[in-house]
């Protein structure tokens, strides 16, 4: 048997940023999914705002990101606590009902 050695080149391009670290207007596309009226709202904060305004609509919309995932986690959270919760009560019930059985038999036991 023969061993045959395969050299691979990996090419990898890393796209630079504007020199003033604003991006260009399909990256403003890409960001606003395509959305026209959004699009153009982005670029005036982009032309008003300059790099600061920018920077603050990036964050802003980074933090709103954050918090929208941290509330679907705590819901997730409460929905299982609550399933828990349920199934505690459940148990409990069912422990009443059978000690309350118990209770009957042994006095009905006790009049005989």
């Amino acid at each position: 048997m023969e061993t045959v050695e395969v050299k691979q080149e990996t090419v990898a391009t890393v796209q630079q940023p504007a020199a003033n670290g604003v991006p260009d207007l399909s990256q403003i596309k890409d960001l606003a999914g395509g959305s026209g009226p959004v699009t153009i709202v982005l670029a005036l904060i982009l032309v008003l705002g300059g790099g600061a305004g920018w920077k603050f609509y990036s964050q802003h919309s980074e933090q709103k990101h954050e918090v929208e995932l941290k509330k679907i986690e705590v819901e997730k959270s409460a929905k299982e606590e609550i399933e828990a919760l349920k199934k505690q009560v459940a148990e409990l019930e069912l422990a009443k009902k059978l000690l309350e059985k118990d209770l009957e038999s042994a006095t009905s036991k006790k009049k005989k």
